[in-house]
């Protein structure tokens, strides 16, 4: 247990870094701990609804904020399907200080995503691909304790498909 502690005091920051100076914001309201309602959109229209925990700290020196989000929650886990989730996401600026690169892995499924983004408005908004398709994910409806996440497709005809929808509140299930 001494080592995980002290993995876990190498790894996690009190607070970000003062070198990202006013971008820290764009990301600094998501510490801690948030109870997530998941619904997973198949392709034929069918929708899949779990219940998800998601958890942010500063990490390396302040540097990049990470995630780990679990679905379904750590209580209920009980078989492994297409929407098992427990996995992390590392976000962090880029070196000019214009955009956060996010990388998410799913070692349950093998899953690996790259992203870039930034805030727009009142929202994140994020995109990259997933195995050549364009994704979008995006932070939506953003209060101090609630925000609605959207994980989008791009079909090749141009159009943007809902692929996961997780309305979040602050604070563990």
């Amino acid at each position: 247990m001494e080592f995980a502690r002290g993995f876990a005091d190498a790894l996690i920051a009190s607070k970000p870094s003062p070198a990202l100076g006013a971008r820290a914001r764009d990301l600094d309201w998501l510490v801690g701990c948030w109870s997530a309602v998941v619904r997973d959109h198949a392709d034929d229209g069918s929708v899949t609804e779990s219940r998800g925990e998601w958890w942010f700290a500063w990490v390396l020196d302040g540097r990049a904020l990470q995630d780990v989000w679990i679905v379904p929650t750590r209580r209920k886990r009980q078989t492994t399907d297409a929407y098992t989730r427990y996995g992390t996401s590392l976000r962090f600026l880029n070196l000019e200080g214009t955009a956060w690169n996010v990388t998410w892995i799913n070692p349950v499924t093998g899953k690996q995503n790259l992203l870039a983004g930034s805030r727009s408005g009142d929202r994140i908004v994020l995109t990259g691909l997933d195995e050549g398709t364009p994704i979008r994910w995006s932070f939506n409806d953003i209060t101090p304790t609630s925000f609605l996440w959207r994980g989008e497709h791009q079909s090749t005809d141009g159009l943007w498909h809902m692929g996961s929808e997780f309305a979040l509140v602050r604070g563990e299930e």
